[in-house]
């Protein structure tokens, strides 16, 4: 290795059965009260959030819950979590659930480190921070508990995108039994997210000799695990390892950001519906189809237990369930609208022009 190299990852992960409630002493360390963020029903029925207060309860803290945040959440939730709660002397917040309640966390946390500024301007700023977060996600996919990245949707503007600001949670509990009873559409949605973020940073001109050792790893927990997709159920014994592999994504792409299909894929989760992970699947024959014959190539294809890369495609059109259709105006429009985001077309390991991207899109067609 002859040129310099980096890799920072600033959160603590802890991991395993009753990670969380075996550690609750670290919560006290970041303040004597806290708020909750997460969705209106699964953190209740997976027992993550009766985990959570008794964690909490232990070390005597204070609590409030936030139990508004959506599969997409919007700048508005974030104003209003920050409004019903900023009297209450918060000093960090739990983000428990999907990557969307972690995403929510992360965001709600700037405001009440940054006070007197509203969600719509800390949008448009750089270089805010949050007060403490704490990542318990209850699914593997987004990888949301190790990124400093917050997702949030802006209506205004009719789409998604980065909060901007860094907010990597300063610890991470990773309990694969708050997945057990996760629906396995959702298991396979969010895992191929997890996927997902392997390969963009892998095939990704930021890619470093950490990250791709991280992802390299990760693809070999997925050449055990990409059977069980297949469904109909996900044995549990396997829940451990593809929690593992969405962090290492999450790690990763910490690191070199996503790429093209994330980018692409966004516009059809807002406007057709698709969940994130299968937009992001969508977009794959095209994305793939792109990708030059390299050696590191093909060291990812051999990692995961593939033996082309019409195989991948194959296996990736198999196993992905869905419906799309889009008139040509509209990838039209979708092609030019992605054409200015130029910071992601760069993480390119190759030239990607203007056609080539609608062509993706075409490629993604399932009437």
């Amino acid at each position: 290795m002859n040129q310099e190299t980096q890799l920072y990852m600033p959160t603590r992960i802890i991991q395993g059965p009753k990670c969380l409630l075996n550690n609750s002493p670290l919560l006290k360390r970041l303040g004597k009260r806290a708020l909750i963020v997460t969705g209106l029903t699964c953190s209740k029925l997976n027992g993550s959030l009766e985990d959570v207060i008794a964690a909490l309860e232990n070390e005597n803290i204070r609590y409030k819950i936030f139990d508004q945040v959506s599969d997409q959440p919007t700048i508005e939730t974030i104003q209003e979590a920050f409004e019903q709660n900023q009297r209450e002397g918060i000093e960090f917040i739990i983000g428990l659930g999907k990557g969307s309640a972690i995403d929510a966390a992360k965001a709600i946390g700037v405001l009440f480190r940054n006070r007197g500024i509203s969600a719509r301007e800390a949008f448009n700023m750089q270089n805010l921070r949050s007060i403490p977060i704490v990542a318990v996600p209850t699914i593997a996919g987004s990888g949301s508990e190790v990124t400093p990245y917050s997702i949030i949707t802006d209506h205004s503007l009719r789409q998604k995108k980065d909060f901007g600001q860094e907010s990597f949670p300063k610890i991470a509990f990773l309990d694969p039994r708050y997945m057990y009873n996760a629906d396995f559409s959702d298991l396979l949605a969010n895992g191929f997210d997890a996927f997902t973020h392997l390969v963009e940073g892998y095939l990704n001109t930021k890619a470093t000799f950490y990250s791709d050792l991280l992802a390299e790893e990760g693809f070999r927990l997925f050449s055990k695990l990409k059977a069980a997709f297949f469904g109909p159920q996900f044995p549990h014994e396997a829940m451990n390892d593809l929690l593992v592999m969405a962090t290492l994504g999450g790690m990763v792409i910490a690191q070199t950001g996503t790429g093209l299909p994330h980018a692409l894929g966004y516009v059809l989760t807002y406007e057709k519906g698709l969940a994130h992970g299968v937009a992001t699947a969508a977009m794959y024959r095209g994305y793939l189809a792109q990708c030059q014959e390299t050696e590191k190539l093909e060291r990812m294809l051999e990692t995961m237990g593939f033996s082309t890369l019409d195989t991948l495609l194959d296996y990736i059109s198999e196993l992905m369930d869905y419906r799309l259709d889009l008139s040509e105006e509209e990838i039209q429009l979708y092609t030019r609208t992605m054409i200015q985001n130029l910071g992601r077309v760069k993480t390119q390991m190759h030239r990607v022009t203007k056609t080539q991207l609608a062509e993706m899109y075409r490629l993604a067609l399932r009437p």
